[in-house]
């Protein structure tokens, strides 16, 4: 038996029967009892506490991060060019003393509460500022929010980004490295999904050295992800600025990325223009909520430039749900038909313009989130009567009631046009009707040059709406839609009336297995001095959507010969709006005989409708 080595024990210690059998357990093959006196494993050290965001107060932590290396030489010489590396960082975070440092490539320095600069912090930026003699340097570090903005205005809670800045200055020569980083939470590694997409709206920095001055440059753009392949695409514009001044516009930005296999990681090309440069980043946030990147690029031969990308996932963010309820930036499209005539002075009548067509126009309808405003504009003469933001300061409260929102609208362009502009009010107190997604009124103008001894005049109706997306749209199915005319006749004959003021109703019954189309329109035609109205009858019409898109467009069965035009059937020209297709508005024209002096005149305008069934 091999040795057994036994513990020697206190004079009354006794042994328990488990302690004899565990002793006899350990009796080796030749009968021997190993010893039982080990040295204990110590106990892991239990991990260092992180931040949970960068909102807030932080705790002592040394963020993960991702940087890129500028230096900037001013003059740029062939012996000096400027160059982007890609070196190792620390962003560390003292919480005892609220100082911030930043090390790389044998460089290192501390920020903290003495350094910050009220004068250079500002909305977006925190920054730190030292002075030594001739060289001065500067940490800027991005504010965060638990606020997660809007797409064009995204705001960041777990990624931030950081530029630590250094200029040494020798008479007329100067050296700058600008070392721009992302850092913050990561994402782990088991929430990356492996199937689906998402798109993050992103927000650009960054610098580039040129021989006299640095530019600063700031944009915006998307990035897709399909986390199945692991493929990020994204694209954008990036403006230039020099002491404040934009000298460089709507530079484009293009990036293609992968995931690293398994992780959270990614990198791949960035583009300024065509030019080529790099792109490496990471997810950051629980849930892979946000994303941050370093990237670099030229924009010269001998002109580099590097920043950071910061994106927020937008499915995070607040949407459009309604026209009653804007909250983002929206381009809400839209559709006009408009019709242009003076007034002699001599004859006191009207004179038809235009060949008295109605004609189709584009209007743009924006939603502005810094405005909180709808802004309007159009491309032909007879909108130029509005450019701008439908604010408080032009409403006309007495004549707004619950169908129209009413506004004064002054030529912005010459200030040679007075209207006024009629705008929907959406939502089930709509007396005309009640619509969800889809806006339309009138704008009546009048020009108003003391000069002008025949003023011109513009009748103009519209709609536009909350498109919506073509992925959306049913595939199957048909629906039928009821809705509401608004619309303008040509002039009409012997110049003694205005054109007259097209209203009515509408019923559309859509395919969408098929994408094909079939309504009819029954105007009625009133006489805007008297208020007489003509009913003028049945117009049917029909017509093919456009396959893959929410549009779709048809042509009236009914052919008349209309002056100016000849003989026309007429069209329609519509959009979808809601989440899928709940409403619709299109623009119309087609020919119609004047109920009052028998001729054959042209009338046009927008059918706005909603699903019926």
């Amino acid at each position: 038996m091999a040795r057994m080595i036994i513990r020697t024990l206190g004079r009354d210690a006794k042994w328990s029967p488990a302690a004899l059998a565990f002793a006899l357990a350990a009796c080796g093959d030749g009968g021997g009892v190993a010893s039982s006196n080990l040295p204990n494993t110590p106990p892991s050290p239990p991990p260092k506490p992180t931040n949970a965001d960068l909102v807030g107060s932080l705790i002592t932590e040394s963020f993960v991060n991702d940087a890129r290396t500028e230096t900037a030489y001013m003059p740029i010489t062939s012996a000096r060019p400027n160059t982007v590396t890609s070196s190792p960082l620390t962003i560390a975070y003292n919480a005892s003393t609220q100082t911030y440092t930043v090390t790389t490539q044998g460089r290192t320095q501390d920020f903290g509460p003495a350094q910050k600069d009220a004068t250079l912090t500002n909305a977006d930026a925190t920054v730190y500022k030292r002075t030594d003699g001739t060289l001065t340097e500067t940490l800027s570090l991005s504010k965060n929010s638990s606020s997660p903005g809007t797409p064009d205005a995204p705001r960041f809670r777990y990624v931030g980004a950081g530029l630590w800045q250094r200029t040494q200055t020798d008479a007329s020569n100067s050296t700058t490295t600008m070392d721009y980083f992302t850092y913050g939470v990561p994402t782990p590694a088991s929430a990356m999904p492996n199937s689906g997409t998402a798109t993050f709206a992103v927000r650009v920095d960054g610098e580039a050295g040129y021989s006299k001055y640095i530019l600063v440059l700031q944009g915006s753009g998307r990035f897709s992800v399909d986390f199945a392949s692991g493929k990020l695409s994204g694209s954008g514009k990036i403006d230039g600025y020099v002491d404040g001044r934009m000298t460089l516009s709507n530079l484009a930005w293009s990036s293609q990325a992968s995931l690293a296999a398994g992780g959270t990681t990614f990198s791949g090309s960035f583009k300024t223009g065509d030019r080529q440069g790099g792109l490496s980043g990471r997810f950051y946030g629980p849930n892979h909520e946000e994303l941050g990147a370093v990237w670099d690029s030229k924009l010269l031969d001998n002109v580099v430039a590097s920043g950071t990308i910061l994106g927020r996932d937008t499915a995070t963010m607040p949407s459009n749900t309604s026209l009653a309820d804007l909250l983002i930036n929206e381009d809400l499209g839209g559709l006009a038909r408009s019709v242009q005539y003076s007034k002699s002075a001599a004859t006191n009548t009207y004179v038809a313009l235009n060949l008295n067509r109605v004609d189709g126009d584009t209007l743009d309808i924006d939603y502005s989130e810094t405005q909180h405003a709808l802004v309007l504009g159009g491309e032909r003469t007879g909108l130029n009567g509005l450019r701008g933001p439908l604010t408080s300061a032009i409403k006309d409260n007495a004549a707004s009631d619950a169908t129209y929102d009413v506004y004064s609208a002054r030529d912005l362009t010459n200030q040679n046009r007075d209207g006024t502009f009629r705008i929907s009010r959406p939502g089930p107190g709509n007396q005309l009707i009640a619509l969800t997604y889809t806006g339309f009124g009138n704008y009546e103008s009048a020009e108003v040059k003391p000069s002008a001894s025949s003023p011109q005049y513009v009748d103009t109706a519209f709609g536009f709406g909350l498109s919506t997306p073509a992925s959306a749209m049913p595939r199957t199915g048909t629906a039928n839609y009821t809705g509401i005319i608004v619309g303008y006749s040509g002039l009409p004959s012997g110049g003694a009336m205005r054109p007259y003021a097209i209203s009515g109703d509408v019923q559309m019954a859509y395919d969408f297995g098929g994408a094909k189309l079939a309504g009819t329109l029954n105007p009625v035609a009133t006489d805007r001095d008297t208020g007489t109205a003509y009913a003028l009858g049945a117009y049917t019409f029909s017509g093919q959507g456009d396959a893959g898109k929410s549009t779709f467009a048809g042509t009236f069965d009914k052919v008349l010969n209309v002056p100016g035009t000849g003989n026309t059937n007429g069209a329609v020209t519509g959009q979808f709006t809601g989440p899928h297709a709940e409403e619709f508005y299109a623009s119309w024209h087609a020919g119609m005989i004047d109920p009052k002096g028998g001729s054959n005149i042209d009338m046009g305008g927008v059918i706005v409708g909603k699903q019926s069934n």
